[in-house]
């Protein structure tokens, strides 16, 4: 939403192309733009008659508009749209935000989307990428070159919007959980290692809040989380249109995930100078320092999660106090949003020789 409403006050009028969803009415009535909506882009599916009505679906949108540049997102948006963009010779910066459940779980499928990605790549004179992991593993594969790959610190966050606000006072101590319902985020991890917590720790508290994906090959059995839910491991706060009030009364913020591009939730949670509790693997280990603002656990492990989650608990309240600020500081220093803005728009200006300029709001 930032980098859109700063395209619009430097000058551009911006297309939104993407499937309808729960966010489609919010962003459409608070943002300047035009939305066209995709009837055939479905994100985890396979099958390649739907694949193929998406790249014409594509392919007639990119005709009719003829768009100065397209910057695009996810798997399928940048692999189809970079085809179709140097097909029709119209400017491209596509963004991997993250290397996802393909490169996580599937390698026979890894093997193919490594290629759909050279192809779609190749001559590109930039992609960005959110976290060094990935970028070093695109250049492994030879999907990038050295001269192609540019290292954003993931989508910024914005920390006036997300300001630092002080830890809270009651007797519980609650961890919490933001994301999708799902394996690859290491929600099954978490609920062993806080099952085994609140054993020894009846004050402590998990919150869990995020969509459930249905159709999704990570999927968490919706009978097995309501059942986490009943035993009170976890408690459920449903969807939120804004975290704000929930990391307000959380102490810790807690991301077991396999692997992300660099994540925004828990961007947020330090801008309002919060621990944290996350996987040492590529998209989590960037945002923690160990000992100054957070605890590194091991992937796919309940126990070594577990003992990070017992450190933060007996961590005295001052110094737990200090790490929250010391995220929000990172937060500040290494992760604004306003940063991440003008390198997308100093892209946009070299590829469309249309001089711009960050605009603060």
């Amino acid at each position: 939403m930032d980098l859109i409403d700063q395209l619009y006050l430097s000058g551009y009028e911006v297309l939104v192309v993407a499937a309808s969803d729960r966010y489609t009415s919010f962003v459409t009535e608070n943002l300047n733009l035009r939305f066209i909506p995709l009837k055939y882009l479905y994100p985890t599916s396979m099958n390649p008659w739907y694949d193929l009505l998406l790249l014409e679906e594509l392919h007639q949108i990119m005709k009719r508009e003829s768009p100065a540049a397209i910057l695009t997102f996810t798997i399928k948006p940048n692999i189809y749209g970079s085809f179709l963009a140097k097909r029709l010779k119209i400017k491209v910066i596509p963004t991997v935000t993250g290397l996802g459940h393909t490169f996580v779980n599937k390698p026979w499928l890894n093997k193919i989307v490594c290629k759909l990605y050279a192809l779609a790549f190749k001559e590109l004179p930039q992609v960005i990428l959110q976290n060094r992991s990935d970028l070093a593993r695109l250049k492994k594969y030879k999907i990038l070159n050295d001269h192609q790959g540019i290292l954003l610190a993931g989508a910024g966050v914005n920390t006036s919007f997300y300001s630092g606000v002080p830890m809270p006072t009651s007797d519980r101590f609650v961890f919490l959980f933001l994301g999708r319902i799902l394996s690859d985020k290491g929600i099954r991890e978490l609920a062993e290692a806080a099952q085994h917590v609140r054993r020894t720790h009846p004050q402590v508290e998990f919150w869990v809040a995020g969509i459930q994906p249905k159709n999704h090959p990570g999927e968490i059995n919706k009978v097995k989380f309501e059942r986490w839910i009943d035993q009170g491991i976890f408690k459920y706060c449903g969807w939120r249109t804004d975290v704000r009030p929930l990391i307000e009364q959380a102490q810790v913020i807690v991301l077991p995930s396999y692997r992300e591009g660099l994540s925004s939730t828990l961007l947020e949670a330090m801008a309002m100078s919060r621990p944290l509790v996350v996987t040492n693997v590529p998209g989590c280990r960037e945002t923690v320092q160990v000992g100054y603002n957070g605890w590194l656990a091991k992937a796919r492990d309940a126990k070594d999660l577990e003992r990070c989650l017992l450190e933060a608990i007996y961590t005295p309240p001052a110094v737990l106090n200090q790490m929250g600020k010391n995220s929000r500081e990172k937060a500040v220093q290494e992760f604004n949003i306003e940063q991440v803005n003008r390198a997308y728009l100093n892209l946009l200006d070299k590829l469309t020789l249309k001089k711009v300029s960050l605009i603060e709001p």
